[in-house]
């Protein structure tokens, strides 16, 4: 990476910028060249683009086209180089800024879903861009040879704007952390194109530099054409390309041997019509690479399948939204991966000391469905562990006894953390290779074990922001902002129904009082408990929420004027039993001042039933507390009383 640096700086500093190389005709040739190199990158992502749906590669084909189609005047008026030095020079550095915006787009886009095929074959959704393409040179070619139009000092805007344009595609490339293989030689050509256009805006129409710049250039389109090719040649994405990059370089090397033994077949044929003793002994190498060439065939096939059933089972474990939707999606990929195996799947506990079967298949026992975490040699170790018989290895306390044809397990690992263990169980004997026995269905259990736990790790991660999103952290009740969705909601499906529904605001008598004698700390104390007590007070469609402060809102749906008022006087009498301690010590009686409102006699819209309520707390407050009133009806239902 410092060679084009150093070569840059070594122009600049010590090669005398007036020598210059002025060559119409090769520069022509080098940009002609890099055109057709582009425009094979291009296809090659339109190609990857039509197979997978990837958006990363849709722009990254939309910057290259973008780039033929503004580079390539900058070839055709190179002649123009010394009447109209702008329009010659203006079409470079605007190409670079075209494909430093597409290849920007591309990363902020690298982890969208597919495209659909149906959008994939539509030929609209390119024509505008192309058009756009072709706009920008009539235009930049207008404006460079009109009178008035761009001057040389445009160019090196334009080229600046290049240059910051790239940087920012590098800094956001970085940024976005993305441990993809291939993305590395994404980074390699973002950074080459950085020090091309450097090299440009250093560097003199002409100069030695200046040609160093274009090699630059041409170098970072080299290095894109090469992960191009990786992916054309793998998954036809970056997102999963070399993914499986073990099983494909073991199909590389199968292909080989197959060529090799190809080889051996045709010298076999040659030698047959020499003797018939060379005949036998050619027949029966024949025979030996027939088997050979069969299994690897059958191992072929095998590795295929277990490819496919991969894929799909990582396609569905991104689709899953819960961890009991995930365990099925296991189980069942499970038997079809091992199929004759049995295994399990034992998640972690919250305390991180218990594991718990969460799926199984097949059908021999697996032993302790539930288990601490150093009975199992795989988590003390943090690597796979196997046992072929009880003679020959360490057996994890677990493990139901007698074991006919040996078990794995491996630990499932996701960012440092142990998530739990992936327990496999033979029902046949495994087979001796040349990697060591059982290799293969080692590595595919701990291929599965390395995809399950990433897949569960951003399910639990997903499921904590989503309970981070809804719920007040302090009390457990769900927050405002999902108080309002849910209010605006039970109305809509009341409205449907033509039910009532209750709504119920809740104020804490004399809270500050608390906060004044006891701290802030035991407010939160009493707090945390009346959330608690909320909770245990509502029906299972019922919605308890806080406010905010000392206030809560309760949500009943289906329920009558009576039906809510009789709700809120049973609040009302059971808090003041509660007993809330801080420190060993009480902190006196609680009490509720409750306001009511009921859809419809209250209000229609969220805001009519939450000012209705609001009002009758605050008379609740003026009355002497420690009561319930129900809100006045207002005489336009569909407006704030």
């Amino acid at each position: 990476m410092a060679l084009p640096i150093l070569g840059a700086a070594y122009l600049w500093f010590l090669v005398d910028p007036q020598r210059t190389f002025y060559s119409a005709l090769f520069h022509e040739g080098v940009t002609a060249l890099t055109v057709l190199a582009a425009a094979v990158l291009a296809a090659a992502a339109y190609r990857n683009y039509h197979r997978s749906g990837d958006p990363f590669l849709r722009h990254v084909c939309l910057g290259f086209l973008g780039f033929i189609f503004v580079y390539t005047p900058h070839g055709l008026l190179t002649r123009l180089a010394d009447h109209h030095a702008t329009a010659f020079l203006m079409f470079g550095p605007a190409a670079r800024l075209v494909l430093s915006i597409y290849l920007l787009i591309a990363v902020l886009h690298f982890y969208d879903l597919p495209d659909e095929p149906a959008l994939r074959s539509k030929r609209f959704q390119w024509w505008p861009h192309l058009l756009s393409f072709t706009l920008l040179d009539l235009l930049l070619y207008s404006l460079t040879m009109s009178p008035t139009g761009l001057s040389l000092g445009n160019v090196t805007i334009a080229e600046s704007l290049a240059l910051t344009g790239t940087g920012i595609a590098v800094a956001v490339t970085v940024s976005q952390r993305i441990r993809a293989s291939l993305m590395s030689f994404h980074l390699f050509a973002l950074l080459l194109f950085v020090q091309a256009c450097a090299a440009f805006l250093l560097g003199r129409p002409w100069s030695h530099l200046w040609w160093f710049a274009h090699f630059i250039g041409a170098a970072g389109v080299c290095v894109l054409g090469y992960a191009m090719v990786r992916v054309f040649e793998t998954t036809n994405s970056f997102h999963t390309a070399y993914d499986e990059g073990e099983l494909f370089e073991k199909l590389r090397a199968r292909s080989q041997e197959l060529e090799a033994a190809n080889r051996q077949l045709t010298a076999f044929s040659d030698r047959i019509s020499q003797s018939l003793t060379e005949r036998r002994q050619a027949e029966e190498a024949l025979k030996q690479a027939h088997e050979k060439l069969t299994g690897w065939v059958d191992e072929l096939e095998e590795r295929h399948r277990e490819i496919t059933l991969m894929s799909e089972m990582g396609n569905l474990l991104q689709s899953c939204i819960s961890a009991r939707e995930a365990s099925t999606v296991i189980a069942e990929s499970a038997k079809k991966l091992f199929p004759g195996d049995s295994g399990g799947l034992y998640m972690l506990n919250a305390t991180q000391n218990l594991l718990e079967m969460d799926a199984s298949w097949g059908q021999a026992p697996l032993g302790a469905a539930v288990f601490e975490a150093n009975e199992c040699w795989a988590l003390r170790r943090g690597r796979a562990h196997q046992v072929e018989d009880l003679s020959s290895g360490l057996v994890c306390a677990h493990v139901s006894t007698p074991i006919s044809f040996g078990c794995f397990c491996v630990p499932m690992m996701a960012q440092g953390q142990a998530l739990g263990v992936f327990h496999l169980r033979l029902g046949a004997p495994l087979q001796t290779q040349a990697d060591g026995p059982g290799k293969p269905k080692l590595n595919l259990a701990q291929t599965i074990a390395e995809q399950i736990a990433l897949a569960l790790a951003n399910l639990n991660l997903r499921e904590t922001l989503r309970h981070q999103s809804t719920r007040d952290p302090l009390t457990g009740l769900f927050n405002r902002r999902y108080m309002e969705a849910s209010l605006e909601r039970e109305l809509c499906q009341a409205e449907r129904t033509q039910d009532p529904l209750g709504l119920i605001m809740l104020d804490i008598d004399h809270f500050k009082r608390v906060n004044d004698t006891y701290s802030h700390e035991a407010g939160d104390t009493l707090l945390r408990a009346l959330g608690t007590f909320l909770q245990s007070q509502v029906r299972g469609g019922d919605i308890a929420c806080r406010y905010g402060g000392e206030e809560f809102t309760l949500i009943l749906p289906a329920a009558s004027a009576e039906a809510t008022a009789e709700r809120a006087e049973h609040v009302r009498e059971a808090v003041t039993r509660l007993k809330v301690q801080y420190r060993d010590e009480p902190l006196g009686a609680v009490t509720f001042s409750l306001g009511i409102a009921v859809y419809p006699e209250h209000g229609t819209t969220p805001e009519a039933l939450m000012r209705t309520a609001d009002l009758a707390l605050y008379r609740a407050k003026a009355l002497g507390r420690n009561r319930v009133v129900v809100g006045e009806v207002a005489a336009d239902p569909t407006h704030l009383p």
